[in-house]
């Protein structure tokens, strides 16, 4: 099976026409949309660079799925993945810098989010199919028993990492599309743009305001209803927005949901009664590891968790019985639908 990075977030919807005014006159904009790291990703931007500046940022996304992604033999996670127990690998420095991403965290949020949840993921096999079941405890406590952040070793001089036992695998999912994005939002700014907009499957950044100096509204999948949206988002100059959700990848097995998003505490999908959690904060790499941090920790848990360490980030919980709980820094600029 191959995993969905796609399936970590929820999808958005860009709402209003991307037509604007600058200095009242209109412009075009350039739109572009590629399947990258087994997403639909779609890139707006306007300016005389824009087409250039979009090939530019595509290529972050590509090169970035080259290096994080497991399922592919030749990236450099899975060289790291084949040789646990083993030598150490060399990497791009990349894959290191979105392993130390999570590492610099908080220990509240490292606890919930491990990039060495490969073996779990890989147990459950999580997807929609008939036949599926849950795995044996058994199963999943060998494997609960491989996952250990703190066990990877890393030399930043000689660019290499480390997986000091066999079956170990690294799984960088909740982090390496909002690592990609602010890779992608840089080589938009280094080509000159001033106003575009990313939308790569749930994790959406905005680069400047529109045109006419407006913000960009997006609006948040119901995560019970595919033409049906929760609510809209104004988003402005250099927010990110990411969400974490049940219902893009799940199984479903005597009518109860596994999700694929695991709690490493347990070894088991999260099920905390949330069916998703949204962020908004300058960062997309942030973003992306908060969203999994508060999807698994639950709505209280979740909440205490940004208000400690986080205050500036806001948030939209939904809960599976569809309560909306927006966190107080958004509310006047989001509308539940």
């Amino acid at each position: 099976m191959r995993k969905k990075w796609c399936a970590i977030a929820a999808t958005l919807l860009v709402l209003t026409s991307i037509i604007g005014g600058c200095a009242g006159q209109a412009t075009a904009p350039v739109k572009e949309t590629r399947l990258v790291m087994d997403t639909a990703i779609e890139i707006t931007a306007y300016g005389n660079a824009a087409k250039a500046g979009i090939g530019q940022a595509f290529s972050e996304y590509e090169r970035i799925h080259r290096i994080a992604d497991r399922f592919q033999p030749d990236s450099d996670i899975s060289r790291v993945n084949r040789a646990a127990g083993g030598a150490a690998v060399q990497v791009d420095p990349m894959l290191i810098e979105m392993i130390e991403a999570v590492q610099a965290q908080p220990e509240p949020v490292r606890n919930l989010v491990k990039l060495t949840v490969g073996p779990v993921a890989d147990t459950w096999q999580i997807r929609d199919m008939d036949g599926w079941k849950p795995p044996a405890d058994q199963a999943v406590q060998a494997a609960l028993r491989l996952v250990d952040d703190e066990g990877v070793e890393i030399d930043k001089q000689a660019s290499t990492v480390r997986l000091p036992r066999a079956g170990m695998s690294l799984d960088v999912g909740a982090v390496a599309k909002g690592y990609a994005t602010d890779k992608a939002v840089a080589a938009l700014k280094a080509a000159g743009i001033k106003h575009a907009l990313i939308n790569a499957g749930g994790n959406v950044h905005a680069l400047g305001n529109k045109p006419d100096g407006t913000p960009w509204r997006v609006g948040l999948q119901h995560p019970r209803g595919k033409e049906k949206l929760s609510g809209v988002f104004s988003l402005r100059d250099g927010e990110s927005l990411q969400t974490s959700g049940d219902y893009q990848r799940y199984a479903v097995y005597a009518g109860k949901r596994y999700a694929h998003i695991f709690d490493p505490r347990t070894g088991a999908p999260s099920d905390t009664g949330l069916a998703s959690a949204t962020i908004i904060c300058p960062s997309s790499t942030l973003g992306d590891i908060l969203s999994t941090a508060v999807f698994v920790a639950g709505r209280q848990a979740g909440q205490d968790l940004l208000q400690r360490h986080y205050p500036a980030a806001g948030s939209v919980l939904i809960a599976v019985d569809g309560q909306v709980i927006s966190s107080d820094n958004i509310k006047e600029r989001f509308q539940r639908q």
